[in-house]
């Protein structure tokens, strides 16, 4: 694919996806040491439809994705966006890097 002015076009999630085969959204589930607000971090493949964004579950395509956010679980209360990266691997890393433990 060519982008304006010539050069090739970004792949996105989608586009890179359809080239190899079908896989399915992914997400990880990491636990977190007590006392930090989190009790754990979760990635999740996402889509945004304009209007929201929503989690994608593991049974749909990875293609139907836009993006994979990294959340912070609070007890009681549910999950709060860290944020938002272009691949699963980015998001596993700060997620490791916050001290998640898988």
């Amino acid at each position: 694919m060519m982008a304006p002015g010539g050069g090739p076009k970004p792949l996105g999630v989608a586009d890179a996806t359809k080239s190899l085969f079908k896989m399915k959204a992914q997400s990880k589930f990491y636990n977190l040491p007590h006392g930090n607000g989190f009790d754990a971090l979760e990635v999740h493949t996402c889509r945004d439809d304009g209007e929201c964004v929503e989690q994608l579950n593991n049974s749909e395509d990875l293609e139907a994705g836009d993006f994979f956010s990294l959340y912070g679980h609070i007890a009681g209360l549910g999950l709060e966006c860290i944020g938002d990266f272009t691949t699963f691997e980015a998001a596993c890393t700060v997620a490791e890097n916050l001290g998640g433990a898988a």
